[in-house]
């Protein structure tokens, strides 16, 4: 119950152009009273971005057109001058990405399928970090 209401109104950005994964993991966040910003491509995401200044970002790697690491680079560069900076996990299939995904400027990485569990728990350990390093 703890971590429950320790995320409760946390702003979550999710990029997945996969609608049916996106939405499984909106749901599931939604069950800690996440606040849950669904896109489907990197270029509505740095829109999303730049509008909600979410708390933490969750973007697959793999989409068509611009890549999740074309996003984390766009993050990076417009977060460059700020003094917080928005913790970023990575989802991916593929798990040849993890180093590529941490060395690009992720602070986690999950390969899917998603464990709601796991991904809830690095939600809560990126969101305290956050919380102390503010």
């Amino acid at each position: 119950m703890a971590v429950r209401s320790s995320l409760s109104g946390l702003r979550v950005l999710l990029v997945d152009d996969d609608v049916d994964s996106g939405e499984f993991l909106t749901l599931g966040l939604e069950l800690y009273r996440i606040e849950v910003h669904f896109v489907r491509s990197a270029r509505e995401a740095l829109e999303a971005f730049v509008r909600l200044r979410p708390d933490i970002l969750i973007s697959d790697i793999a989409m068509p057109g611009e890549d999740g690491y074309s996003l984390i680079r766009k993050i990076t560069q417009l977060e460059a001058s700020q003094t917080r900076t928005t913790p970023a996990i990575a989802v991916t299939a593929l798990p040849d990405d993890r180093w590529k995904a941490l060395s690009m400027g992720y602070d986690a990485f999950l390969r899917k399928p998603i464990d709601l569990k796991v991904l809830i728990d690095t939600i809560a350990e990126l969101a305290v970090h956050s919380r102390l390093s503010a």
